[in-house]
């Protein structure tokens, strides 16, 4: 399906005799020039836009946790989720593949700033919930990695599909002003080495999220970007995917608190892939065999104990990984 670009005119100035009508006219242009940027770029996310959205020192835990559940609803490839002796947990699995020249091959999330309209729009990948590009204030959209979309190339310079770059913006869909490649990729590798930060330790808050999103927003300075894609990839891609990271970041998102993320959760974020792999074996034996499964060579997780604390945990059955691990498995 081919879009065209919606490009809004600026209302052009005429004399007039100034009436009632008139003076209500001028007052709701005034109003509508308010929420647009320098570039009339719209600041504020738009509910038309149907997209998941978390508004900091505003929304808290509970919001939180439907925000990010919201995200798994719409990362989810249509199967089921239940799993065997679970109870009430569920696991969503992410498709294994999604044509890249389709829109549903990503999920928009926005991130409004803590007493502001700025809005920062992420773009996720649906098939492994990389956080894989954003937009900016002035309509440039930022991607991370190379995109190889041109078959008969292999300089790896090509730009973003449109149905990756372009999106809906205030019901109207909209491409994006420029597309830039970051200099630093989407792994955890380039994002610690550019900022300088390893995950372990890192400090989630409402102050360092929103400092993220002005980061992001702003879009300049390598550290600084990474800085925010580092942060915004916990505080969203990892809490998809990790129960543990959701509960925990909830807990400060209605204080003036500080989840630092502990060397064991850094850990688990690198095995998501074989975590996701063991899980959904274990899944396909219960259903099988129409029963709990036990894993033969069990991996290691991690649980919280009532301190909040990483506790050691042996995963030799699905449920083990619904109940405390996995929100979101990589696949079936």
């Amino acid at each position: 399906m081919s879009h065209s670009d919606v490009i809004e005119a600026r209302p052009g100035r005429r004399a007039r005799r100034v009436t009632v009508a008139s003076v209500v006219t001028t007052l709701l242009l005034s109003i509508f020039a308010t929420l647009l940027g320098p570039l009339g770029v719209l600041q504020s996310a738009s509910a038309a836009d149907g997209n998941p959205t978390f508004r900091i020192g505003t929304d808290g835990t509970a919001a939180y946790r439907r925000f990010i559940d919201s995200i798994r609803g719409r990362v989810n490839d249509g199967g089921s989720t239940s799993v065997r002796n679970a109870g009430g947990y569920r696991v969503d699995h992410t498709p294994s593949w999604v044509d890249p020249k389709s829109t549903n091959a990503y999920i928009r999330v926005d991130v409004q700033a803590w007493g502001n309209d700025a809005t920062v729009r992420l773009n996720l990948r649906r098939s492994d919930l990389y956080l894989i590009g954003w937009w900016d204030k002035y309509n440039t959209y930022h991607y991370l990695g190379a995109r190889d979309t041109d078959a008969t190339k292999t300089n790896k310079k090509d730009k973003p599909y449109e149905a990756e770059s372009a999106r809906w913006d205030n019901g109207k869909w909209r491409k994006s002003k420029v597309q830039e490649q970051t200099r630093f990729g989407e792994n955890y590798v380039d994002l610690e080495r550019i900022t300088g930060r390893p995950r372990a330790g890192l400090g989630i808050s409402r102050g360092t999220v929103n400092s993220a999103v002005w980061n992001l927003y702003n879009g300049h300075g390598d550290e600084q970007m990474a800085w925010g894609v580092l942060v915004m990839t916990q505080f969203i891609s990892e809490s998809v995917r990790f129960r543990l990271m959701r509960d925990q970041i909830a807990t400060v998102m209605s204080v003036d608190g500080t989840f630092y993320i502990p060397r064991e959760y850094a850990e688990l974020e690198n095995d998501w892939g074989t975590l996701s792999s063991h899980f959904n074996q274990l899944v396909h034996q219960d259903q099988a065999q129409g029963r709990v499964t036990r894993d033969s060579h069990p991996l290691v997780g991690y649980r919280r104990d009532i301190f909040g604390d990483p506790t050691r945990l042996i995963l030799e059955a699905a449920y083990l990984y619904a109940t405390y691990v996995l929100n979101t498995a990589k696949g079936r």
